[in-house]
Order: C-alpha cells, then structure tokens, then sequence
C-alpha cells in the first residue's frame, strides 16, 4: 500500500460519476422518508450506530435487486456477497473513522457488478471500490479538495482491515 501520486482517471470522474449514477441513487434510496424520532436516552452509543448503520443500508440494498443490464449496456448485478462485504467494510469505516467526521457515503452498484463507497465533501473525495470476487484488490482512492498540492490516495489491497489505517493515515497527513 503505497500513498503517491493518482494516475487513475476514476478519481477525477467522482462528481461525473455521481451525477450520472443520480438515477440509480434515486431509485435505491427508500421512497418513504423516515420522520425525524429521536432516539431514547437509554440506547446505547453501539445501539445508535447499528440503527443508523441499518437505515444506511436500508435502500443500498435494493442494488440486489438489479438484474443482468440493469443499466442498459450490458451490466452486471451485484451478489449478495459483494453488497455484504461493503456493508461490513462501511461499518467498519463509519464505526472506526466516526472521530473524523466523514458524512454518510454514497453507496453505489456499478455497472461491472462491484460497488462503489464514495464519500464526497467540501474538503475531500473519496472512492472505495469493493471487487466482486475476494482474488481481486479492493481499489481506495482520495484527493483533497482544499490542499491540491496534497498527495492523492491511490492504492489496492486484498485485505479490508487495511482501508480504515490508510483512510486515516491519508486523512491526517493530507487534510
């Protein structure tokens, strides 16, 4: 895992990419809007997290429903196994990233059957791609918004507990 200079054209393309996956995030996010209850003083701090970690995902997992060239140019869906190692991976970011104060993702099937955990803000770009299979690299991608000269995080790793140690290490030294 090396943090360098990002050659990859995916990470200028984020807010693109976004835009144009627009249509599929409408479609996955839930139509009926939850109305704002607070919690009970007596749920714990892992209670809340797991119950916002559920809503999260809620709509996100309406990606499993997609099937072949749900996009129309020959896309693939997404297996439950790869939907269920970036539920695990997001949990693990937002549970072990949650002093950074890193919004809630955008979390998005493509179309070659991987899915895309972007976090987009004022300060930062982010882009986690889960492969579909374990053989292939989990591919973490970053760029500073308010430090251009900052180095940009381009890296793959075949191992999950990795990504919240070089979020956090590129984060730090970048932002």
């Amino acid at each position: 895992m090396a943090i360098g200079l990002n050659t990859n054209p995916r990470l200028t393309m984020i807010p693109e990419k976004l835009q144009k996956q627009q249509d599929y995030i409408s479609w996955l996010v839930p139509k009926e809007k939850e109305k704002g209850v607070k919690a009970p003083i007596h749920k714990s701090r892992e209670e809340l997290r797991h119950s916002h970690l559920e809503k999260l995902f809620k709509g996100v997992e309406r990606c499993l429903d997609l099937v072949y060239n749900w996009d129309g140019q020959g896309s693939t869906p997404v297996s439950r196994a790869t939907f269920n190692r970036a539920k695990l991976i997001t949990s693990n970011l937002v549970t072990n990233l949650s002093f950074m104060n890193m919004p809630d993702p955008i979390i998005v099937p493509v179309p070659n059957g991987t899915i895309d955990i972007n976090y987009h803000t004022t300060d930062y770009q982010i882009l986690i791609n889960i492969p579909e299979t374990l053989d292939d690299y989990i591919e973490i991608y970053g760029k500073s918004i308010i430090n251009p000269s900052a180095n940009k995080l381009d890296t793959l790793t075949k191992n999950p507990e990795t990504i919240d140690p070089v979020l956090k290490e590129w984060m730090t030294a970048t932002l």
